[in-house]
């Protein structure tokens, strides 16, 4: 403690503030010893409240007692003094290598009334008899800041209080509990509209560009929170959910009795809950680090600055959690919330340009916020924003961006080995998707699909049609190389199923892969499922993400069904004019499928431009059913296939893409056979009634 830089009273009252600030929030400083205001007051007194318990000194003040507000608070309670007891016990045998971890209350007890020999819970009204003796959680207390430090933060961080205004702050009995958050993931909050009567120093945010400017050891409060985060991920095996990180005295741990230091606190354990070792688990940390306060640095790249903290902050948590674990969700957790960032990106860019001047006023003057009606154009600018999906145009931005990426700029063609391989589009459900159940509208599932779809078809169609375009005539019927007309793709029809509603605002993916084709049609099915339920760990077009998913494999049956909210199967039809091409002929033209063995029975390959008969079979194929069946049965014939039959390394031989292709033609045969159904309109004389959209 020889090597602090010593305080005297006389120095804190007359220093800069900034001064005083920059070395006392150190943690390198000794100021003079003061006697805590709280421990001349009664025999508890109230020193804070959350959400769950509020907090009391006991006795002289060097205890306090968190009791529940509520009986609904005794079992959160109950938990957060078994997480308490956790982190203690994983802090206190943590290496020596981290020893820059935060501080941690001690925890002594969990108060339970005498009378309690029941598992029963008391009602509100016996809470608040038994909260002398009743429940609650004693731990020692953090001592608040030194009167000079809570001086010094209005002087320099508040400087349009005037000498009153501070005066009537500090004045306030629940300011003498002055703790100092970190907020190392927040810059740019202006203090200047705050009122001295709502200042509060209790829970003072000190944000991370008033600690650049202030000079403050970041570097240092960085190692801390990481080395404190990374402790309680892998020892003691809670999610970090809701903690806290103060600046507060440190009265009992400080070895030099003439004086007191200062030191990062960690507290507030009732949120934080114990997670699995799976992708669950991996999304309950980054619940937990996002839903927090902002302590920690963020991914962000609006500031070069905080780009810099963020580098720190994992460096930091890697080669603690390097000590603790050798799993590999550490890092998994970090490219997690990096990932969870990204998508955050517009909205921290926004929040950047809002603090740019000329850009307010810009804003300002375009909104005409001082203008008469300017309220409601904000209002209606909101309002568009939470509904972007539904505004004009913006399907066909959703649609053709997929489209042209694959066909113009995606550099790797669609392989062999990936024909049965889905692609993933990501969304949400915005509010003017909702029906009058505030959930996802069954008809706007739609606008999604066409969105997935046009990405998988990008890709499969990508190379056939501009082989078959280009006149590559190749193995095609007469007809098609005498029609003078383009190849295009067609969607022939849409169904879906759905399983359960998609709640306001939910993100969520849709997979869309290939079923299965026949003589005619190709068949696609999507799935929209809950957003994260499955992470991929190859992904073959971006290389980039390999290695960012989970482990361990989705559960097979029910768990896998439960995370779908909605299946669709589409049917598609590659046109040259009115003729339709195989898609056989299509695939082939895009190298995706292997030689057919000699003794395999072709699929027909004729163009037609025949229609399909309302409710009868389809050209060159006798029925769904049939076909099947009887390409089945030679599946299971010994001599259809050579037993030679030889697949490059990765890729899947013709019976094994036989197989898969009549499996989903078992399926979609079914949907095919809904075609019967135009047949069924009834154009009778008699109705029911004619209504229009607006009026009836």
């Amino acid at each position: 403690m020889s090597s602090n830089y010593r305080f005297t009273k006389e120095e804190c009252h007359t220093v800069h503030p900034d001064t005083l600030l920059r070395r006392m929030l150190s943690m390198t400083a000794v100021l003079p010893m003061t006697i805590v205001p709280t421990l001349q007051g009664p025999f508890e007194t109230q020193i804070g409240k959350g959400q769950c318990g509020t907090v009391y000194t006991l006795g002289i003040g060097e205890l306090v007692k968190k009791t529940p507000n509520s009986t609904s608070n005794i079992a959160e309670l109950r938990c957060e003094s078994q997480s308490h007891m956790n982190v203690l016990k994983a802090f206190y045998n943590a290496p020596e290598a981290l020893s820059s971890k935060a501080q941690v209350p001690r925890f002594y007890t969990f108060m339970s009334p005498p009378s309690s020999h029941t598992d029963d819970e008391p009602t509100d009204e016996r809470v608040d008899i038994l909260s002398d003796y009743g429940y609650g959680l004693v731990s020692r207390r953090i001592f608040p800041l030194h009167d000079f430090i809570a001086t010094a933060l209005l002087e320099s961080l508040v400087p349009t209080f005037s000498v009153r205004q501070r005066e009537t702050c500090l004045s306030n009995p629940t300011n003498n509990n002055c703790l100092v958050r970190l907020y190392l993931g927040r810059r740019g909050v202006s203090r200047s509209k705050v009122w001295a009567e709502d200042m509060s120093l209790r829970n003072f945010p000190l944000h991370v560009d008033e600690m650049e400017r202030l000079c403050l050891p970041i570097p240092a409060y960085i190692t801390t929170m990481a080395q404190s985060l990374a402790l309680m991920h892998w020892k003691a095996g809670i999610d970090a959910n809701d903690v806290e990180f103060v600046l507060g005295d440190s009265i009992q741990n400080s070895t030099d009795r003439d004086g007191q230091t200062i030191s990062v606190w960690l507290l507030d354990f009732n949120q934080c809950r114990r997670f699995s070792h799976d992708q669950a688990g991996l999304k309950q940390l980054v619940d937990g680090f996002w839903w927090n306060e902002p302590y920690y640095p963020r991914p962000s790249f609006s500031n070069p600055q905080d780009r810099v903290w963020w580098d720190t902050f994992l460096s930091k948590y890697l080669d603690a959690s390097a000590l603790l674990t050798d799993s590999k969700m550490p890092r998994q957790f970090i490219q997690a919330v990096e990932e969870e960032g990204g998508t955050l990106a517009i909205g921290t860019i926004g929040a950047a340009m809002a603090l740019i001047p000329s850009f307010r006023e810009a804003v300002t003057s375009y909104l005409g916020i001082s203008a008469p009606g300017g309220i409601w154009r904000i209002l209606a600018i909101f309002f568009a924003l939470l509904s972007i999906k539904s505004l004009p145009f913006v399907w066909h931005f959703r649609v053709f961006k997929n489209l042209i990426w694959q066909f113009k700029f995606q550099p790797i063609p669609l392989a062999k080995s990936h024909l049965f391989t889905p692609v993933i589009t990501t969304s949400h459900n915005s509010i003017s998707e909702c029906d009058y159940n505030f959930h996802k509208s069954n008809s706007t599932y739609f606008a999604d699909l066409d969105v997935s779809r046009a990405a998988f078809t990008g890709a499969l169609f990508k190379k056939s049609l501009a082989r078959l375009n280009s006149g590559d005539l190749t193995g095609l019927p007469e007809e098609a190389k005498t029609t003078k007309a383009s190849y295009y793709v067609a969607l022939g029809g849409v169904g879906c199923v759905f399983r359960k509603e998609i709640p306001p605002l939910a993100k969520f993916e849709v997979w869309t892969r290939l079923l299965s084709w026949d003589e005619k049609w190709i068949y696609l099915v999507s799935h929209i499922v809950k957003r994260g339920a499955k992470k991929p760990s190859n992904y073959f077009f971006q290389s980039w993400r390999n290695g960012k998913g989970g482990k361990k494999p989705m559960k097979e049956g029910e768990d896998k069904i439960k995370s779908i909210y909605a299946t669709s199967i589409a049917k598609y039809v590659v046109k040259k004019g009115r003729l339709t091409i195989a898609p056989e002929i299509v695939l082939r033209r895009s190298d995706l499928l292997p030689e057919r063995p000699a003794n395999q029975p072709a699929i027909p390959t004729q163009v037609s431009d025949t229609p399909t008969p309302e409710g009868g079979e389809k050209p060159y194929m006798s029925s769904p059913e049939n076909l099947v069946a009887q390409v089945m049965g030679q599946l299971r014939s010994e001599n259809m296939f050579d037993k030679k039959e030889d697949a490059k390394e990765g890729e899947m031989t013709w019976k094994e893409v036989e197989a898969k292709r009549l499996r989903g033609l078992e399926i979609a045969q079914h949907f095919d056979g809904l075609t019967a159904l135009h047949g069924e309109w009834n154009a009778d004389d008699n109705v029911l009634g004619e209504y229009g959209d607006f009026f009836w």
